[in-house]
């Protein structure tokens, strides 16, 4: 760097309170449903929300694609800030 200084290149985090599902549900005299059950809700409500008609299992090739992009781009210091 000209300066010295290094450029993040990441999205600067802004602190905000972070909560346990069932404790917020539980906190507000409201019934928490059993893992299994919750999940197929919010599935069904993110599939709404998103306009989304068919969920697909990832292959392993999808797998391995996005592990191998992880490891060679995401995790690398050059990926998180601009030197």
């Amino acid at each position: 760097p000209e300066n010295g200084r290094i450029h993040k290149r990441a999205t600067a985090s802004v602190p905000s309170p972070v909560k346990n599902i069932r404790t917020y549900l539980h906190e507000n005299g409201l019934e928490y449903p059993p893992s299994d059950i919750f999940f197929d809700l919010f599935t069904k409500e993110m599939k709404k929300y998103y306009s989304i008609t068919d969920l697909q299992m990832l292959e392993n090739h999808d797998v391995e694609y996005v592990e191998t992009l992880r490891k060679n781009k995401y995790s690398r210091r050059e990926w998180n800030h601009k030197l």
